[in-house]
């Protein structure tokens, strides 16, 4: 099985969302990096994603943060959660 190279990138999108973390090396969409591997999503509006990504969605373990402080805990598929 084939590793996928990553690297670390910081990136303010035009929304307000910020990323922080790994991205696939050499991978752009729309001029930026594909989210892959671990990293945490912020909104303007304080929602919070911290976890596992795959080709730029929430895929593996992470838990997402509403803005009223409840949480999903636990597994997420294709960028949604399924427990």
């Amino acid at each position: 099985m084939k590793k996928t190279i990553t690297h670390k990138e910081k990136i303010i999108f035009p929304n307000g969302k910020k990323y922080v973390g790994e991205v696939k090396s050499g991978a752009v969409y729309r001029g930026y990096g594909i989210p892959h591997g671990h990293g945490t999503v912020t909104t303007p509006e304080g929602e919070k994603y911290v976890g596992e990504w795959k080709n730029g969605v929430c895929h593996g373990q992470g838990t997402f943060t509403f803005t009223d402080g409840s949480k999903d805990i636990g597994e997420f598929k294709d960028d949604e959660f399924i427990g």
